[in-house]
């Protein structure tokens, strides 16, 4: 029966010492491991030799002379969870083999060295290869540990490769390791004696030693007995791999190691300095995920580790008390920790948190105040401690004093296809009808992670025809898992900032941010901020001064709108798509009827889109409009040339011969009174092109002979004096035309709340000089004197006199009224306006 089975193991012992002792239970116990054991009856040991059933086994076992020798082979195709030092003779076949066996169970893949690895003077590759290999080394120091060079060796490398270390003292005092005292002092001494001429390698072994001394760790005098110190140990270790991660946890993770090489650049990790760093970006952008990726990447380097997710949620659900006893328990490694308070007052406390070097990461704050409850009024925790938040508001980030900021961009398009295809085809190597299928949809997730792989995950399996249908359906009805992801940033936002953002939405992408808040400044008391915060909370950025927004939030920000009313469009804030507000107008427009202008920098490919969507025609002016041109560019003397035109057509549709000289004046006040108001008040008019009119007026006054112009008797200036001075009271042309414009500015300062005021005001660019909101009570000191440094520089220096020469006002007076001097009602009139300009020349109360 012996010989038709092998076995794992034959079990060799003195049956009358052990058989119903020690051995019975190691029996059980390997038995309990489905391991294959041979234990020999005492019938198999009859007579002087052993039996040939026994030596059937000596065959099997033959080949354990080589097992030494290929260690080093069997070693280099293994990688281990932790590397076990220690010095064999002390604590081998006692404390380390429990140690050993409760890692094992604990399916933990750990190294312990062999005897036969341990031969010649160097550390052997074998050995080496396993300590890089290994996330944590549990380094075992005893009483004669620092004899063995052995020892100190794999402690040189173990310290050098900068993992988990988990140092335990077993029955020394950690003073003794850290100083190299005691039993240490001895062997040290040793050392010094037979490496006389090798003494740097002695100092490299002080060097290890006093570094791994100074490491938190485990006392065997402090826990006792032995079996609680185990269980103490592997919990620890068992912790410390929960928090690392290899690379290969980054599988499938598109684009994330080279934003982590962009992040950890700024991390600076190993540096002995405190920092904290914020990454910032919009909903679903993979914010959180790269947050993940660091902490797993580093964390093996730092005391105490904490990831804090989910911050916002925790405290919408009141539980940001409980998130803060979760951390606090597992920085201090104290789970019977809590406080209740808003602070953490005890400086014990605080004191052991300021010396730990520790990783936190809070993710997804909102709020200031969040941090300031977790952290419990402590603003630094130990040197080289590092500090991760996640947000999409920067203004969190600014206002927790973060100014290393990393910005989370979108997925390239390299990026954005191989992630799509990932979850849609379970393929890095698209064919040609995917590929196409991955442009349609990036169309309309534009780089941003979650809604590539949401979009990818619903189409993974599904047919040809079915995955076609739906990438078409996204244009319309984005999937509403993403849309909520992106409305949390829109709800935080206060009344008039959530306006503004649907304007953007509906209105303003991809217009000059200066225009955009001149016209949301006739509209919103804040504008300038408004705009400033959608930018810090992600919904909008800016670029080269043009205002951006994701596809994905302006989709949002429609169906914000067109929820309210899916099925009347009337009864929407705002319509945007044409057909909508045709509707809604009741006007139709004559498309044989209409035209179209485009301005300069209107792209040529986009003038042919809008062409062929509306079928309009393209102008290449704008026409007129009450018989004046619509000017569009800069005004040039060829621009206005009309206008000249105008008044020599009426001037020569009389033949000035049979008129009389008072009827010639007549008719050239009434030619110069023909010209459009509309346009006087417009703009102003050039200086070549009222004299060139005026020049007109006077040949026909004066008349003709043989087809040459008369010469003028009186000169032009005195015929446009006022009556009483002599003249005939015809204006001159230019100061007309400044009246108009006064009587514009005038209504701009008096008439605030005019709808056309506020749609004017909001076209003066913001960089002129030009407060049309100050009031008399601005130009006065506290101590109720005229302040002459507040004037504007452009202020003639009779007005100024003019103005110091009356009282200042009272601060109990009443609000400022804006009047015009000149008129009992306090009303501008273009004739008051008029003689108010001709007033130094004239200087004559009479002629006003």
């Amino acid at each position: 029966m012996i010989k038709a089975r092998t076995y794992d193991v034959l079990l060799n012992f003195r049956g009358e010492d052990t058989r119903n002792g020690s051995a019975n239970h190691l029996y059980k116990d390997l038995l309990l491991k489905k391991i294959e054991i041979f234990i020999d009856d005492e019938e198999l040991r009859r007579g002087d030799e052993i039996s040939r059933a026994l030596s059937s086994f000596s065959s099997s076992s033959s080949s354990s002379s080589s097992t030494a020798a290929a260690a080093a082979d069997m070693i280099k195709a293994r990688t281990y969870d932790v590397f076990l030092s220690f010095r064999g003779k002390d604590t081998r076949d006692s404390f380390v083999s429990h140690l050993y066996k409760d890692l094992c169970r604990k399916n933990i893949e750990t190294f312990i060295d062999d005897e036969e690895l341990r031969k010649g003077d160097e550390i052997s590759g074998a050995l080496l290869t396993a300590i890089q290999g290994s996330r944590v080394s549990v380094i075992v120091f005893s009483k004669d540990y620092a004899s063995s060079k052995w020892c100190l060796a794999e402690l040189v490398k173990i310290m050098d490769c900068n993992k988990w270390v988990v140092p335990v003292f077993y029955s020394v005092d950690p003073r003794d390791v850290r100083h190299q005292t005691g039993s240490f002092a001895e062997a040290f001494a040793k050392h010094e004696e037979n490496f006389k001429h090798e003494l740097e390698k002695v100092k490299t072994w002080r060097s290890a030693l006093t570094a791994a001394g100074k490491l938190s760790g485990w006392d065997s005098q402090v826990s006792r007995p032995d079996s609680t110190l185990v269980d103490k140990i592997v919990e620890d270790v068992v912790k410390k791999l929960s928090c690392g991660t290899s690379s290969a946890n980054l599988k499938g993770l598109v684009g994330i190691e080279r934003r982590m090489q962009e992040v950890l650049s700024l991390f600076q990790y190993g540096f002995p300095d405190f920092r904290m760093l914020g990454i910032w970006g919009m909903g679903g952008i993979g914010k959180t995920t790269l947050a993940d990726a660091i902490y797993h990447h580093v964390s093996n380097g730092f005391q105490s580790c904490c990831f804090l997710a989910n911050v916002r949620e925790h405290e919408e659900q009141r539980e940001l008390l409980k998130l803060r006893k979760e951390f606090l328990s597992t920085i201090l490694e104290d789970e019977n920790l809590y406080i209740s308070t808003p602070t953490i007052g005890s400086g014990f406390l605080k004191d052991r948190l300021s010396k730990k070097e520790v990783l936190i990461v809070c993710d997804d704050m909102s709020k200031l105040s969040q941090l300031e409850f977790l952290f419990g009024g402590i603003n630094r925790f130990g040197p080289g401690s590092r500090v991760i938040v996640t947000t999409r508001d920067k203004q969190v980030l600014i206002q927790c004093g973060i100014d290393l900021i990393y910005e989370v961009e979108e997925l390239d398009g390299d990026e954005s296809v191989q992630l799509f295809c990932q979850r849609a085809f379970k393929s890095s190597h698209p064919i040609e009808y995917q590929l196409e299928l991955s442009k349609m949809v990036l169309g309309v997730a534009k780089g941003n992670p979650l809604a590539i792989r949401l979009i990818g995950s619903s189409l993974c399996g599904k047919t040809k025809s079915y995955q076609e249908s739906e990438v078409k359906k996204l244009k319309q009805v984005p999937k509403q898992d993403i849309q909520n992801v992106l409305k949390w940033s829109f709800d935080g936002l206060d009344c008039e900032e959530k306006e503004m953002f649907l304007d953007i939405a509906c209105f303003f992408k991809g217009k000059d941010r200066d225009h955009v808040t001149r016209v949301m400044d006739a509209c919103y008391v804040s504008a300038h901020s408004g705009i400033e915060n959608l930018i810090d909370k992600s919904l909008i950025s800016v670029s080269h001064n043009w205002i951006a927004m994701h596809d994905l939030l302006q989709q949002m920000g429609w169906n914000i709108v067109h929820n309210v009313s899916p099925f009347k469009p009337e009864k929407r804030s705002r319509l945007w798509i044409p057909k909508d507000s045709y509707d809604t107008s009741g006007y139709k427009i004559s498309i044989r009827k209409s035209s179209i202008f485009f301005s300069k920098t209107t792209f040529g490919d986009v003038r042919n889109q809008i062409i062929q969507l509306f079928g309009f025609q393209k102008l290449q002016n704008l026409g007129k409009y009450l018989g004046v041109p619509l000017l569009h560019e800069k005004i040039s003397k060829n621009t206005l040339s009309f206008i000249v035109d105008k008044v020599r057509q009426k001037l020569q549709s009389w033949d000035a011969r049979r008129l009389s000289m008072a009827r010639r004046i007549t008719l050239a006040q009434s030619v110069l009174l023909s010209i459009p108001n509309f346009f006087m008040q417009s703009l102003m008019i050039l200086k070549g092109v009222c004299l060139e009119i005026e020049k007109l007026v006077r040949h026909f006054i004066w008349g003709r002979i043989d087809d040459h112009p008369k010469m003028s008797l009186i000169g032009w200036d005195t015929i446009c004096e006022p009556r009483a001075r002599g003249g005939l009271s015809l204006r001159l042309l230019k100061d007309q035309n400044k009246s108009f414009l006064m009587k514009i500015g005038f209504s701009l300062i008096s008439k605030s709340d005019a709808f056309w005021v506020r749609v004017l005001r909001s076209k003066i660019p913001s960089s002129t000089n030009l407060d049309l909101d100050c009031r008399v009570r601005d130009f006065v000191n506290s101590d109720g004197c005229w302040n002459l440094d507040l004037f504007p520089v452009w202020l003639l220096d009779e007005v100024i006199n003019k103005v110091i020469s009356i009282p200042p006002p009272h601060p109990d007076f009443g609000p400022d009224r804006v009047t015009w001097a000149r008129s009992s009602s306090g009303a501008l009139s273009i004739r008051s306006a008029y003689w108010t300009l001709k007033e130094p020349i004239w200087n004559h109360p009479n002629d006003l």
